[in-house]
């Protein structure tokens, strides 16, 4: 019964943290929607979400796999694993560690977009 508790609260853990990474549009008030104006806001868009994804480091998301797996591995002794099911449990948490770091930092891409497209000349407005 331990060993199925503590592989529920990890499962649960690990699919809270994983979701797709974001692809941040933001909303512009933009009253010229000529042909040249949205191939410029495509342009000028392409280029700040290429910046923004610079924030999804290795080291945060290592940083998050870490995290995750000594998450699991005191989940797994608090409930009493031993041997190979502890070890399961810290791989599994350091799935989730890494997939959390990831999700994580999707807030600081929608503000670094944001920024750029504002520093760029287009009023952000969401």
């Amino acid at each position: 019964m331990k060993r199925i508790t503590a592989l529920i609260v990890l499962i649960l853990f690990t699919a809270g943290c994983a979701t797709r990474p974001v692809s941040y549009v933001p909303f512009i008030d933009q009253p010229d929607n000529s042909p040249e104006a949205i191939a410029r806001f495509n342009f000028d868009l392409n280029e700040c979400q290429a910046i923004a994804d610079k924030v999804r480091s290795e080291e945060q998301v290592a940083g998050g796999a870490v995290a995750g797996a000594l998450f699991g591995l005191a989940l797994g002794a608090l409930v009493g694993f031993k041997g190979s099911d502890l070890a399961r449990m810290a791989g599994s948490g350091a799935l989730g560690g890494s997939t959390g770091a990831a999700v994580g930092s999707n807030q600081k891409i929608m503000q670094i977009v944001s920024n750029c497209m504002a520093g760029r000349g287009y009023k952000v407005v969401g």
